[in-house]
């Protein structure tokens, strides 16, 4: 599974901005208004994006060794 360089920064930015799609999708595409908000949440649902997003969450848990996950 390939993301494209954007796919990529857009599942960074989404970890750093406490999992806000809006706020990671207006800072790597650089859009603004109720594009950004359903693009945003759109991109989130992609199966390649999930895929990216959940290896991320794992492995931020591990290097900070969280055990329990709400």
């Amino acid at each position: 599974m390939k993301l494209s360089d954007k796919q990529e920064m857009f599942c960074q930015e989404y970890m750093v901005n406490n999992f806000n799609a809006t706020a990671a999708y207006k800072k790597v595409y650089g859009v603004s208004g109720k594009q950004e908000e359903s693009n945003g949440n759109r991109l989130i649902r992609n199966d390649k994006i999930k895929t990216r997003l959940d290896e991320l969450k794992k492995e931020t848990r591990e290097y900070y060794q969280i055990t329990k996950v709400s």
